[in-house]
């Protein structure tokens, strides 16, 4: 007799808190961004809050700048196939620069532009950067594939 009484206490108890929880459930509202809303491509590989609050969206197919409204296709400069290269990794130094790896090498922003600008360097060249991210010391952190991990101040 005790356990029943126990279980409709609990259920009673726990209500307002259930309650209260399928509220903040509701507050949630989506926006989906694929290829049918501009996306490049539904594939991403990594996405990047900028400190404007804007997102850069790097996918398989290049890379989307999304401002809250409308989705704009990044450019980068011709890389011989005409096609744009993969967007594996996204950071931003603390001067607001976007940096971009991508199969075909190191990329930065154009601060007056949506146009991503090879960065060059000898240790860098010609090889896929699969990851990075900025550390402490605001150093940029950059795995080149199958070479490591390389500084870049």
């Amino acid at each position: 007799m005790k356990k029943p009484f126990l279980l409709l206490l609990l259920c009673i108890l726990l209500l307002p808190w259930a309650k209260s929880m399928r509220a903040q459930e509701a507050q949630w509202q989506t926006t989906q961004l694929d290829m049918h809303t501009g996306l490049s491509d539904n594939c991403v590989n990594d996405v990047l809050v900028d400190s404007r609050g804007c997102i850069w969206i790097g996918t398989n197919a290049g890379l989307d700048f999304y401002d809250g409204a409308n989705i704009v296709k990044v450019s980068f400069p011709d890389i011989g196939n005409g096609f744009q290269p993969v967007v594996f990794s996204l950071t931003e130094d603390p001067s607001g620069t976007v940096w971009a790896g991508t199969s075909e090498g190191l990329y930065h922003s154009d601060h007056t532009l949506l146009a991503m600008r090879p960065f060059s360097s000898p240790e860098l060249a010609g090889i896929s950067k699969r990851q990075m991210c900025r550390g402490k010391g605001n150093y940029l952190w950059i795995a080149p594939k199958g070479h490591g991990v390389v500084r870049l101040s």
